[in-house]
């Protein structure tokens, strides 16, 4: 597959010049072209960061300017050969770059582009600047008709945004986001329920006590469907970690009396890439014929530093049949990934049935 880096090449370059060629007559086509041998040197957002700076170099100075031409250049109905989709970045980007002095006009414009590719990078210096000024737009758009003028509420005020610049006023006042996105929480758009989830999630792995609260005050006696579902999503963090509160909020119990038997683990020493075998009994004391479970394998990853890093995988989750031996498999994949390096040496995996983990089982991964 090729990388993602790439739709911003020659060819996008030749697009996005046409297009603001056409509502600026003044822009220098053939200077911005100049910009396509070094963005083949660049990663992703290094390359979107250099064409911001070519349309600072080539639109008009005046800021308000420049940005009624970058809104004429989007995809509209008067203009269905327009920017769209994931290449709007760039001009989202220059918003980011040169708008904070101005944001009226930023402002309109993120409304604009959003609707295209979502803003939710550009806005967070703004929030950073003025977070007073941002939260009053931000409870007007909540109610907006757009699907993704309402997601950038929840986005964009997210406590830790991938990719995103870290706000502290965000970090320090979670409860502001919270009461904020409280009015998307029966949102009919998944796409905003997601965000919305993701939110959360972000909060618990800030403030625990703030998010189980949160879990609560949400869990209304005519809760909706779309509601139950992003508080499941919400709380996969403190799930996976088998949090006692959370578990038990979804009817998972913490108190399990569980026996583990005859755990293994094979072969004991691999290669990246090996397919592996774990195998495991389990069985649960309990009164009653089934309980409701939430199974993960637990891998803990040597770090370079010679320590170890958790990290859980969904194996069950439903009910499971008590007083008896419960023989279980599961077929890993032990593959390199772009988000975790594997470092060769001793690794340790475990079972966790809702919040009660078995013991460790060490194997070998060989350089």
């Amino acid at each position: 597959m090729e990388p993602f880096k790439n739709i911003f090449n020659s060819q996008y370059i030749d697009k996005l010049s046409e297009q603001l060629s056409q509502n600026y007559s003044s822009f220098k086509t053939e200077e911005f072209k100049r910009l396509v041998p070094s963005l083949k040197k660049l990663e992703l957002k290094d390359r979107v960061r250099l064409i911001s700076h070519h349309l600072q170099i080539n639109l008009p100075s005046d800021y308000k300017k420049a940005i009624t031409i970058l809104i004429k250049s989007l995809h509209s109905p008067k203009n269905p050969n327009g920017i769209e989709g994931f290449t709007t970045w760039p001009l989202l980007q220059f918003i980011e770059d040169y708008g904070l002095d101005d944001f009226e006009t930023s402002f309109k414009a993120m409304f604009e582009m959003t609707q295209r590719f979502s803003a939710e990078f550009a806005i967070r210096p703004f929030i950073k600047k003025d977070p007073d000024y941002c939260f009053s737009i931000f409870n007007q758009w909540v109610n907006h008709e757009n699907e993704h003028i309402r997601r950038l509420c929840s986005e964009g005020t997210r406590p830790n945004l991938p990719w995103g610049m870290k706000v502290e006023s965000i970090h320090n006042n979670l409860k502001r986001g919270i009461k904020l996105i409280s009015k998307l929480k029966d949102d009919p758009s998944l796409y905003v329920r997601k965000s919305v989830a993701n939110h959360l999630n972000d909060i618990s792995r800030i403030d625990e006590e703030l998010f189980i609260k949160t879990l609560h005050t949400w869990n209304t006696k005519k809760i909706k469907d779309e509601r139950k579902w992003i508080l499941r999503h919400a709380t996969r963090t403190l799930l996976k970690k088998g949090h006692p509160e959370a578990l038990a909020f979804h009817g998972y119990n913490p108190k399990l009396n569980i026996e583990y038997k005859a755990i293994s683990f094979k072969p004991k020493s691999i290669k990246e890439g090996d397919k592996v075998k774990l195998n495991f009994k389990t069985k649960i004391q309990s009164p009653n014929e089934q309980e409701k479970v939430i199974m993960d394998y637990i891998i803990h990853y040597l770090k370079k530093d010679g320590s170890h890093s958790k990290k859980a995988f969904r194996f069950k989750d439903g009910e499971i049949e008590t007083n008896a031996w419960n023989q279980l498999s599961k077929e890993i994949h032990f593959k390199a990934v772009t988000t975790r390096k594997h470092y060769p040496g001793k690794h340790f995996i475990s079972i966790l049935i809702n919040g009660i983990e078995s013991k460790k089982l060490a194997f070998t991964l060989e350089d």
